[in-house]
This record gives structure tokens, C-alpha cells and sequence, in this order.
């Protein structure tokens, strides 16, 4: 009987620490990776596409990066951002079929939201492992309001 692993995330950082009269500390960030299926409609294909290559959603994940202290806060903006980016968009959509069977089976459409839901706990840690050391406390939550007191008001 084979023993199933448990799922690690890559390593996505490569840090080096210079020595010397200035010592430093940096990182590399190395590319993240998550790939779906869709329909290349300029190609008339289907293909794979790489959801970090779509230039808002990459903006949107760098953002919470900066804005998000914790992981709960992070996973419901990151949420929001696959939502609005890839949710329910014809153009992200395919449609699934049986190759062999009956008529009467149903076709399912699926988008690359769907695709990403159905493994969530995974992505969501791929994606937390890639942020960056953050050498300041974050003072912002994720978003929530603009940091400012309301007691002045």
C-alpha cells in the first residue's frame, strides 16, 4: 500500500544574507504558479493559463500582501479578487462533457473560479507562503476603512 503525503507548499522565497561592512538581508521572490483550463477563444483552443498572468489579479494579491496582517483577512480578499476576476465570465467558462455515455447526461460549465474553489485550502496556502518578510508591523486591515479614527469626527 503506497503512503499518501501531506501537501507542502513550495518554497517560494530565496533569501540570501550578504556579509561584509553591510550586512543585508533579501529576498527573491520567485514566480507563482497556478495553472486552469479555459478556452482560448483568439486560438479556437483549449489551453492552460497561468491565473498570476492576469495583470489585475496579480495587482489585487500584491495589495493584500501589503494591506492584510492576518490569514482569515487575506483569504476573504483574495476571495473577492478571484470572484471579481474570473467568477461567472463567459470568457473564463468552459463547458465539461461526458466523452462516452448517455445523451441524457448534463453538461457542466465551469470557470477558473470554480476550478480554483475546488482546491481552495491549497491555493490559499501556495499564496500565503509567497508573501513577502514584512519587516514593519501592518497597521491597516486588509482593507477595512482607511485606517483613520472616527473618534475626532
Amino acid at each position: 500500500m503506497t503512503e499518501i503525503k501531506e501537501y507542502q507548499a513550495p518554497e517560494l522565497h530565496e533569501c540570501v544574507q550578504l556579509s561584509g561592512a553591510r550586512k543585508q538581508h533579501t529576498c527573491k521572490k520567485k514566480e507563482l504558479v497556478w495553472n486552469v483550463i479555459y478556452h482560448d477563444f483568439n486560438r479556437k483552443q483549449i489551453g492552460i493559463f497561468n491565473v498570476f498572468n492576469h495583470i489585475g489579479f496579480e495587482d489585487d494579491v500584491r495589495k493584500h500582501f501589503k494591506k492584510c496582517a492576518t490569514k482569515e483577512d487575506f483569504a476573504e480578499q483574495l476571495r473577492r479578487s478571484l470572484f471579481y476576476f474570473f467568477g461567472g465570465k463567459a470568457e473564463w467558462e468552459i463547458v465539461i462533457q461526458p466523452w462516452c455515455g448517455s445523451k441524457s447526461t448534463p453538461d457542466k460549465k465551469v470557470d477558473v473560479y470554480w476550478q480554483i474553489m475546488n482546491n481552495w485550502d491549497i491555493f490559499l496556502d501556495y499564496v500565503w507562503s509567497a508573501r513577502p518578510h514584512q519587516g514593519k508591523k501592518v497597521v491597516d486591515h486588509c482593507g477595512v476603512g482607511n485606517g483613520r479614527s472616527r473618534k475626532g469626527l
